[in-house]
């Protein structure tokens, strides 16, 4: 490496099918990451003097708006329509307010003044024979590149293969139903109608108008790379970017966040697990068996019914202590969300018939209530043993025991057998045989385990990870005592 070449940390590279054709160079350049920024030896001296006046102007922002978001400050119910307004401002806080700001401001200036633009830097993150090879890459029509679903990984897929494997998903008339043409214009007019119509009956206000974009564009379908998962399906996302209901999403989404946040079973991110984990203790009066068992979700996103999904919503939204907007106003504006979904693929145009797409800003929280609702009505009709410990993050479930296999077994037994909404049930398959037993205890007494996940298939039904079991001693996680 020449020594004026930086570091970086080498990604894995995956091509489908395994044996595509890909050079050294080409490798080496995607193993950098879909982040890397190769530097540019010369320094482009418009870009930057106008990205530091950018930054001068937030400087003058921030101090001339400091102090005025604090905790005092009353939020009307226009503020948060207000912040959808698409005309953006250009205005800057005039000098001679803050002297410290403007004497920083102009000693940035000279000094970006003084510099030698005509001068090439001698940092180098990119030799030359993979600058080639990048080149390479922008030409390649035979390829699509993308970052793996999981790991980090960079993956090379083969354009047929890519294309293949979206048309196989897009053809289950379950999930997706294809158009004609493209129906932007005619979703546009209805969700305009909709919002004046809520404006004209006062169950928005007049500044509800925002949510309505201005420059619509069709939702675009695209597909994540499972490397872990057998033959290496797609996960599919809509990226629903500028299109109708984007606006109405991003609304809905902030409307939900607190209702998700107060679930019993809610986890905010990776930070909050820990804690929850951290804070954990099993009752040391029961002796027998510990286990930690993880469920998922399968294709949450895409299987949760409209009527049911919205039915779901509904109950979580009249649980506000102030119904402003009304709940069925909320609702409508959900199902738009839902209903308007087309978007396009390999220039053909399809529509989700049910379920949220994944890529809508409200599709996390809106698949949160909706298990949430279903837990509720699981628990509501469940008197026998219940975990420990129960947390979920959207479509991930993981949990504690301190109880006989046979009475977690039987949680998760009706966990699987309560109908949920429509005819939709969570099944415990028993095509691979009964809920299986420990393995023979490998640690020193300790008689504790951990869920290893198994999965049953049925069709037509939310599907859940099953545990298996292998010892593992929880004392070296968990404070026991």
């Amino acid at each position: 490496m020449n020594n004026n070449t930086m570091p970086f940390n080498e990604k894995l590279v995956v091509t489908i099918p395994a044996d595509l054709e890909l050079s050294d160079a080409e490798r080496s350049v995607l193993g950098k990451g879909l982040t890397f920024v190769p530097v540019d030896r010369k320094i482009n001296e418009y870009r930057t003097k106008a990205d530091c006046e950018k930054f001068y102007r937030l400087l003058r922002l921030k101090a001339h708006f400091h102090g005025r978001g604090n905790d005092d400050t009353v939020v009307t119910p226009d503020d948060c329509f207000a912040k959808f307004n698409q005309k953006i401002s250009t205005w800057t806080p005039p000098e001679g307010k803050f002297s410290a700001v403007d004497h920083y401001i102009d000693r940035c200036r000279r000094s970006v003044a003084a510099l030698n633009f005509e001068a090439r830097t001698s940092y180098n993150n990119l030799p030359q024979v993979e600058k080639e090879a990048l080149k390479n890459l922008l030409k390649r029509d035979d390829v699509v590149i993308k970052p793996a679903d999981k790991g980090g990984a960079v993956v090379v897929w083969s354009r047929p293969l890519y294309i293949q494997e979206a048309l196989r998903q897009l053809s289950d008339g379950r999930f997706y139903e294809r158009l004609d043409r493209d129906p932007l214009k005619q979703y546009q007019n209805k969700v305009k109608a909709a919002v004046d119509d809520m404006i004209s009956k006062n169950e928005l206000p007049p500044l509800a108008k925002n949510l309505i974009v201005t420059t619509p564009q069709t939702s675009r379908f695209y597909l994540l790379p499972k490397i872990h998962k057998p033959d290496t399906p797609g996960r599919p996302i809509v990226s629903a970017c500028n299109c109708p209901t984007e606006n109405i999403a991003a609304f809905l989404d902030e409307v939900m966040s607190p209702l998700v946040a107060n679930l019993s079973t809610y986890v905010k991110d990776t930070t909050h697990a820990l804690e929850i984990v951290n804070s954990f203790d099993f009752n040391n009066s029961n002796p027998n068996q510990r286990f930690l068992f993880t469920m998922d979700v399968k294709s949450l996103y895409t299987v949760i019914p409209n009527d049911s999904g919205l039915q779901a919503l509904a109950y979580f939204l009249n649980k506000r202590p102030v119904l402003e907007p009304p709940t069925s106003t909320l609702t409508r504006l959900a199902e738009l969300v839902l209903t308007l979904n087309a978007f396009s693929f390999n220039q053909q145009y399809y529509r989700q018939v049910g379920g949220v797409a994944m890529g809508s800003r409200m599709g996390p929280n809106y698949a949160c209530l909706f298990v949430g609702y279903m837990e509720e009505r699981i628990l509501s009709t469940y008197t026998g043993f219940i975990p420990q410990l129960y947390k979920r993050y959207i479509d991930d479930i993981v949990g504690a025991a301190s109880r006989h296999r046979d009475e977690l077994a039987g949680f998760i037994t009706h966990v699987n057998l309560v109908p949920r909404a429509s005819s939709l049930v969570w099944e415990w398959g028993g095509k691979r045989g009964p809920f299986p037993a420990p393995l023979p205890n490998q640690g020193k007494g300790s008689g504790n385990e951990v869920a290893k996940p198994v999965l049953w298939e049925e069709l037509f039904s939310l599907l859940l990870f099953i545990p298996s079991f292998v010892p593992i001693n929880l004392d070296s996680y968990w404070p026991c005592e």
